[in-house]
């Protein structure tokens, strides 16, 4: 359990520093600092033309899944590894 508690605190923080990363890039989104609490992991302002909100939640949301993922079946964790076997493997045709 320490070991599945691990993976998921892992992803967290890469999760969180592509955040950073995000901010630092593009800057905070207009009125996130005016918010109380804003201040402290404001949203990024993504240049996206419509709702770059949902849409900076949906890349990190998948970032810290696919992580989570990775993590679990590096770690050996049963159910990861169930799951992985259920994926379709694609195939190069030949």
């Amino acid at each position: 359990m320490p070991l599945l508690w691990a993976c998921a605190g892992g992803a967290a923080l890469v999760t969180l520093g592509l955040k950073g990363l995000l901010l630092l890039r593009f800057g905070a989104a207009p009125g996130q600092l005016d918010e109380w609490g804003g201040s402290v992991l404001p949203l990024p302002a993504f240049p996206v033309p419509w709702q770059p909100h949902k849409v900076t939640g949906a890349v990190l949301l998948a970032v810290f899944c696919l992580l989570y993922g990775a993590l679990t079946w590096l770690a050996r964790i049963p159910q990861a590894r169930s799951l992985a076997a259920r994926l379709p493997v694609v195939r190069s045709p030949r």
